[in-house]
């Protein structure tokens, strides 16, 4: 079952896949690699880049809320997913102003 529960909207479904998230981590790396390759002359290097956004794309993918894009989103029947449910399981309550009115 993959049905997650968002904690901090309250989203209940499946989550979305960010994969691609660190675009700018895989650039500076890939340049980084790029200039000492050029400056050393040591052209085997070049394969440390590739190597590196492999691995990247492989370990680093994030699952997310797609209503709120937050990544805080646990398992629907677990501990935590059913603390965030709990506000929800009275069903809909009418709201009413608590606070106190000044007395005239």
């Amino acid at each position: 079952m993959n049905t997650k529960v968002c904690k901090s909207c309250g989203y209940v479904g499946k989550p979305i896949h960010d994969e691609y998230g660190s675009f700018a981590i895989d650039g500076f790396i890939w340049l980084t690699t790029f200039a000492i390759t050029v400056i050393t002359g040591i052209f085997p290097l070049i394969i440390l880049a590739p190597i590196f956004s492999i691995y990247h794309l492989f370990t680093f993918k994030t699952k997310k809320c797609p209503k709120c894009k937050n990544l805080d989103m646990v398992r629907l029947h677990s501990h935590s997913g059913r603390e965030v449910l709990k506000p929800h399981e009275g069903g809909i309550q009418a709201w009413s102003d608590k606070r106190q009115k000044p007395a005239h």
